[in-house]
């Protein structure tokens, strides 16, 4: 017959039997979960070393075993260069929103009706930015308008905490009382200045890469034929590029009406005048990345390049946003 003191010295061994799988578990748990971190470096390791088809099965042997939405992350970004653009898609919208802080590029890839803007409700201003529209530079004057320093090119990083995703159905109403603001730029100008400023000038395809000179059959330096003749490889495979050359819906959405403020680069001025007066502090008026819109090649054959990019990829975006640069454009002539 058994003692109390024997139902209770079972009863702590039970206990410590039950904590003991626990902790074996727990550490089987943290044991898988970093098997898998180490193998997603790997295959970082395989898409940068160009062997796609072992970073496609090591991810394809991950997700038979775990529903791991970075492992699926990745499997989009290796289905993107791989050309298989409306798969890598349908990946990004299964798993997005269980991904820690997606990028905007991301989101912008997986089609959903989300935006990433800029919030500061201490100024009343909530900005939507489009790279290539003097995003830094409004940046920069965020930055200033805390307090802070301006940062040039590092404005994106230092601010990056001020971003959220937001659906956009919801801007107006989770953001009421605040001006929504937008900077844009007509799309040739933008690719222009993009292999301008950032691929000639500062390398920067060379950079995402790691100094490569080449990547999965395209120059790192290439001239503004090479992109406009392979300008949706380029967006393929390179996330930099992609970013740069999205089309304005993406950043903004399909409402044009929903933005307060939509204004062309010449309105850079006005939100930092808005900013400086909403924070009590000057603003000095500077310009990061800028490049003469003026100075691009024109030879006959970019110029057909150029009109087939704007009949096709950019078409969607001229038919919301088009009147807008129109509009500027009849303003100066007007001037």
């Amino acid at each position: 017959m058994r003692t109390a003191g024997d139902k209770d010295k079972l009863r702590g061994a039970s206990r410590r039997a039950n904590a003991a799988g626990r902790s074996a578990r727990a550490a089987g748990v943290r044991t898988a979960a970093h098997a898998v971190r180490d193998s997603l470096a790997t295959v970082d390791g395989l898409i940068l070393g160009e062997d796609l088809a072992r970073a496609r099965g090591l991810l394809e042997d991950i997700l038979a075993r775990s529903d791991n939405p970075a492992a699926w992350w990745k499997y989009a970004r290796v289905l993107e260069i791989a050309g298989e653009d409306i798969a890598a898609r349908a990946v990004r919208r299964t798993v997005f929103l269980k991904i820690k802080d997606p990028n905007i590029l991301d989101v912008i890839s997986a089609r959903v009706p989300y935006v990433q803007p800029h919030i500061y409700p201490e100024f009343r201003l909530v900005y939507l930015s489009v790279p290539k529209c003097g995003s830094s530079t409004i940046k920069d004057g965020f930055l200033v308008g805390e307090g802070k320093p301006a940062r040039g090119e590092r404005s994106h990083h230092a601010t990056r905490e001020r971003s959220e995703l937001v659906a956009l159905d919801a801007l107006r109403l989770q953001h009421a009382g605040s001006d929504i603001v937008a900077i844009i730029r007509p799309p040739l100008e933008r690719v222009r200045s993009y292999w301008k400023k950032n691929i000639a000038e500062s390398s920067s395809l060379a950079r995402e890469v790691h100094g490569r000179e080449s990547f999965y059959g395209l120059s790192t330096h290439p001239s503004y034929l090479e992109i406009l003749s392979n300008f949706h490889r380029y967006r393929a495979v390179f996330r930099g590029f992609r970013l740069h050359t999205d089309a304005l819906p993406g950043f903004l959405g399909y409402d044009p009406g929903l933005l307060n403020i939509l204004g062309t680069m010449r309105d850079i001025n006005r939100v930092l005048s808005l900013i400086e007066e909403r924070s009590g502090r000057e603003v000095p008026k500077i310009y990061n990345m800028r490049s003469p819109t003026e100075e691009h090649p024109v030879a006959p054959e970019i110029a057909a390049l150029e009109e087939a990019l704007m009949a096709g990829f950019y078409a969607e975006e001229m038919a919301y946003y088009g009147r807008y640069f129109d509009e500027a454009a009849a303003s100066d002539r007007d001037r």
